[in-house]
C-alpha cells in the first residue's frame, strides 16, 4: 500500500518584496508638516537674530567710539589739551577736519596723508581709510565723496555746539560758539580744552551722525525735524535711530561718546539734550 508524504499544516510565504525607494519615502501629508515645523521655527527666531545682529552692531560702534575718544585724549595731551576742531582753515587750499587731526593716532597702519599745509588732500582719501576707526560702524554704509574729502561722512561726527562755557550769538538761534575755523562775525575762532567743559559726564564730543560736518542739534526733536540724507555728501544731524528702529522714541538707537570719555547708547532725546542742553539730560528730560 503506498502512503502519500504528509503535507505540512501550513506553507511559509516570504512577504512581497519592498524596494529601497518605497521604504525611504515621505507621504505629502508628512512633507507639509515638516514644512510647517519648519516655517513656525523661522517665524520664532528671525526676530531674535534681527536683534542679537542690532546689538552685535551696537556694541561694535560703542567700540570703535572708545577708539576714538583714546585718540582725542592723545590729540589734547600733545596740544595742550586742546580738542580737535570739527573743521580748520590754515589756508586757503587746506582745510583739515577733525579725522585729519587724528589721523596720526587712530590711522591703523600709519601715518598718511594730510600732515603740512601745504598739503591738499585729506587722509579720508588714503585707500585703506575704510578700514581704520574712523569707519567703525557696520550700522552705516560709507560711501566715499571723491569730489569734496570734507564732505564725506565716516558715519560718526564730532560736536559742533557748544563744547565751551562762552557763548556768543550765531545767525539763526541759540547763542553758542562753533567750535571750528575760520572765524566770522557771529562765532570767533578758537579751540577748546577739556577742562573748559562743563558737565562733562552728559555732554557730547562725538555721536552717531548720518552726514558730514559737526553734529548738532538746535531744535533738539528727533522727529519732526530729523531727516536721514542720502549717500554720505549731505549735511545731516545726530543719527537718533541707526540702532533701533526710525522714530521709536522707547528704545536707545544712537551710541554718544560723552567728554568724560564714557560711551552710552542713548534714547533719540536724550541724545538731542547732549548736544544742546547737557543740563537737561542729567535731569531726565
Amino acid at each position: 500500500m503506498l502512503h502519500r508524504p504528509r503535507r505540512p499544516a501550513f506553507t511559509l510565504i516570504p512577504p512581497p518584496a519592498v524596494s529601497k525607494r518605497n521604504r525611504e519615502a515621505f507621504t505629502l501629508v508628512e512633507l507639509l508638516v515638516v514644512i510647517g515645523i519648519i516655517a513656525v521655527l523661522i517665524a520664532i527666531l528671525l526676530p531674535t537674530l534681527a536683534g542679537a545682529r542690532r546689538s552685535a552692531a551696537t556694541v561694535k560702534c560703542a567700540a570703535h567710539l572708545r577708539d576714538l575718544g583714546s585718540a582725542i585724549q592723545i590729540y589734547a595731551t600733545e596740544s595742550g589739551g586742546y580738542v580737535p576742531p570739527v573743521q580748520a582753515t590754515y589756508s586757503s587750499t587746506w582745510r583739515p577736519v577733525w579725522y585729519d587731526h587724528l589721523a596720526k593716532y587712530a590711522f591703523k597702519s600709519g601715518v598718511p596723508v594730510a600732515t603740512a599745509p601745504s598739503t591738499a588732500l585729506s587722509v579720508v582719501g588714503a585707500p585703506d581709510f575704510d578700514r581704520t576707526t574712523f569707519i567703525g560702524c557696520p550700522a552705516f554704509e560709507f560711501t566715499l565723496y571723491k569730489p569734496n574729502a570734507t564732505r564725506s561722512a565716516t558715519g560718526y561726527g564730532i560736536n559742533l555746539i557748544p563744547l565751551a562755557p562762552a557763548t556768543t550769538s550765531t545767525p539763526s538761534g541759540p547763542k553758542f560758539i562753533l567750535n571750528q575755523y575760520p572765524a566770522t562775525s557771529s562765532a570767533p575762532a578758537r579751540f577748546f580744552k577739556f577742562n573748559e567743559f562743563k558737565n562733562p559726564c552728559n555732554r557730547a564730543l562725538m555721536a552717531d551722525a548720518n552726514g558730514y560736518g559737526g553734529i548738532q542739534a538746535l531744535n533738539a526733536d528727533p522727529v519732526n525735524n530729523y531727516t536721514r540724507p542720502n549717500g554720505n555728501n549731505a549735511a545731516g544731524d545726530v543719527d537718533y535711530y541707526r540702532h533701533s528702529r526710525l522714530f521709536d522714541l522707547s528704545k536707545p538707537g544712537c551710541n554718544v561718546l560723552f567728554s568724560d570719555l564714557h560711551v552710552e547708547t542713548c534714547l533719540p532725546q536724550a541724545s538731542a539734550w547732549s548736544i544742546q542742553n547737557p543740563t537737561k539730560r542729567a535731569n531726565g528730560f
